[in-house]
């Protein structure tokens, strides 16, 4: 996993080349120079930025968005390595792909980035590595519990075998660098400001201080099996996205082949999964539900392009998941508006399939309930469908229990990934022992 940190850094340049050049300022002058002499200091922040967006976005919208909407029935394997997936049979090599485009390409460029952004006083360059560092490598530990960080990608430092950090070790610094960043954008920005080479906001500092209080309280409300002050903390940094400059972040892709969006690549190359045919769908047949036809095909059995063009973006947080989460703090503390804040969810989750909310839609499907417990369950059902091919819907069935979801086979539905036979092999002792597809990690005790 650790190889030599500048090493590393031109596995982005290699993708970025893979992908196609139709972006000229993807590269700088003196792209040919030999990279074994090429410092930290001579890679300029947006080649950096770049390839840290470009790889979150195609780990997202890849293994991680296939791998969890098959956990939860959002889709089905029907042929081939699916097929076998859909019996919950993998192996460490299965994870082993993601698992080095997490670390080698995604977390390197940005902590790369964090370092030399410090050092030349790039406040919202900092700030921006922040953000996706707190990104990442809460998507990473969410995923597979006690990961390596603290002492990760420490390769050039001789650091070849990092040790594994506690899960419960992990939040506490997710929320320190988010709090960070938003003290980084708070600035004029430094002497370099980024621009068009910031995929995700254009260098917008209002839009990346939503995101990060965004993603504390994506963070704080997953520890709601943890933390009984989770609602009120929750409901503090969500109110603080919500007053700001909320905007969608996406990683875009583009209108060609090489550069394309994940899901667009495996449906183009792949036929071994079935969207029509899964729980979620037959639970918008059984609504009526209008967003079946915008998420899905069916006559073809394929995604939509709202999730499957070439060019379609992979969404890393919405608005409508941030009213989602108020929605859910609300309840959780018996505030009466939380019907009002969740119809607005609803509402934003049709607009984000470019529909309208049919009538009388909202009065059927309305949340109601003395309690949080009975409330909850409306809610985590509509932002399962909302959130559909992103990773959070699996964090909320782990923590809440909904949907209620029957396995695929056997007794169980997965809860974690392995560790990556890679892993395994080169820093086995430090890799936790006795973990299967079926632990659960820190917070979902």
């Amino acid at each position: 996993m650790n190889k030599n940190n500048i090493k590393i850094l031109f596995v982005s340049f290699l993708l970025l080349m893979v992908m196609g050049s139709c972006k000229k300022d993807f590269f700088y002058n003196g792209i040919n120079q030999d990279p074994g002499s090429v410092t930290q200091n001579q890679l300029p922040p947006k080649v950096l930025l770049n390839g840290a967006e470009l790889s979150i976005g195609y780990s997202v919208g890849g293994d991680i968005s296939r791998y969890t909407a098959m956990f939860l029935n959002s889709v089905v394997g029907n042929n081939r390595q699916f097929a076998t997936y859909q019996k919950y049979i993998f192996t460490a090599q299965d994870f082993g792909n993601l698992w080095s485009n997490i670390y080698e390409q995604g977390l390197n460029n940005q902590y790369i980035l964090k370092q030399l952004s410090a050092k030349k006083g790039y406040a919202y360059y900092e700030g921006i590595s922040n953000v996706l560092l707190a990104y990442e490598y809460g998507l990473t530990t969410d995923l597979w519990g006690d990961i390596p960080r603290s002492s990760a990608l420490q390769g050039n430092q001789g650091t070849v075998q990092p040790a594994f950090d506690k899960q419960q070790d992990i939040y506490p610094y997710l929320q320190s660098i988010l709090d960070s960043a938003i003290i980084q954008f708070g600035g004029s920005g430094g002497s370099l400001l980024p621009g068009v080479d910031d995929f995700i906001f254009g260098g917008k500092a209002a839009n990346w201080i939503a995101f990060a209080n965004g993603l504390k309280a994506r963070y704080y409300l997953h520890l709601s099996k943890a933390d009984n002050a989770y609602a009120t903390k929750t409901l503090a940094a969500i109110n603080a996205a919500l007053s700001g400059s909320p905007k969608t972040a996406a990683v875009p892709f583009f209108n060609n082949e090489t550069q394309a969006n994940p899901w667009y690549q495996y449906i183009e190359q792949r036929s071994d999964i079935s969207y029509k045919n899964s729980f979620l769908a037959d639970t918008l047949r059984a609504l009526g539900d209008p967003r079946l036809d915008a998420y899905i095909v069916q006559a073809d059995d394929v995604l939509s392009d709202l999730f499957a063009a070439i060019n379609a973006p992979v969404v890393l947080m919405s608005k409508t998941e941030m009213l989602f989460i108020k929605a859910e703090a609300l309840s959780a503390l018996n505030d009466p508006t939380a019907a009002a804040i969740y119809d607005t969810a609803v509402s934003s989750s049709f607009a984000d399939a470019r529909l309208t909310v049919p009538a009388g839609y909202l009065a059927a499907n309305a949340l109601v309930g003395a309690t949080h417990a009975s409330r909850l369950p409306t809610i985590i059902f509509q932002k399962y469908i909302a959130l559909f091919t992103q990773p959070e819907p699996f964090n909320d069935w782990r923590r809440t229990g909904y949907p209620g979801l029957v396995p695929n086979n056997g007794s169980s539905i997965p809860r974690r990934f392995l560790y990556p036979q890679s892993e395994l092999d080169y820093n086995g002792a430090n890799v936790p022992t006795g973990k299967t597809l079926f632990s659960k990690v820190w917070w979902d005790q």
